[in-house]
């Protein structure tokens, strides 16, 4: 944008309109770089423009646009990592729906082709949600699918026991009807999870 126009000067484009878009500035001459920088420059080329100058305002933008998509797209993940997760899940029981915090979830597993919840009281709820579903919906920084039957909350392992061939055996709370293994390809997962 070039500030010295025949009909005034372009920064009162900026009280006019409403513009976001980052915008290199170009003048003869000098005195207006602190005005160009209190609105939407990332440059200040000076005319007559070089090449060189001209080249680097253009990859300082372009830089400037891949940071900021970038950390844009990282901190929407990071927000629905944090805040995206369900914190109740709507549940059927016979005729009734009820909401279970999913705090009170202790483990979730698959049986049947049928997906159950386990709340911290022992009590046992049938989903409509498959485990993989239910492991996109809870926190994963306190739920670990870690095999292909077993979502566990880390609030309620009891203890860690190590077997052979590297294998981890989970003791829950409550108890699950089952041993609850964590297979050799998931166990280095599982450590680096846990220990967060």
């Amino acid at each position: 944008m070039d500030i010295e126009l025949s009909d005034g000067l372009s920064f009162n484009i900026f009280k006019e309109c409403s513009i976001s878009a980052p915008v290199i500035f170009t003048t003869a001459y000098d005195e207006y770089w602190q005005e160009a920088f209190e609105v939407n420059s990332i440059d200040y080329l000076l005319k007559p423009i070089r090449q060189e100058k001209l080249e680097n305002a253009i990859n300082k933008y372009k830089k400037l646009e891949k940071h900021f998509s970038t950390n844009h797209s990282a901190f929407f993940y990071r927000a629905s990592e944090t805040n995206g997760y369900r914190r109740r899940l709507l549940i059927k029981k016979g005729t009734d729906l009820i909401s279970i915090k999913t705090d009170d979830i202790a483990y979730c597993y698959a049986a049947h082709k049928m997906a159950f919840i386990v709340d911290e009281n022992a009590q046992k709820y049938i989903t409509d949600k498959s485990l993989s579903d239910l492991e996109k919906d809870l926190d994963q920084a306190v739920f670990f699918r870690i095999n292909r039957q077993y979502l566990v909350n880390i609030h309620h392992i009891k203890r860690i026991r190590t077997l052979a061939k590297s294998k981890l055996l989970l003791e829950l709370s409550p108890p699950a009807q089952e041993e609850v293994i964590i297979s050799q390809e998931n166990v280095a997962a599982f450590k680096e999870w846990a220990g967060k």
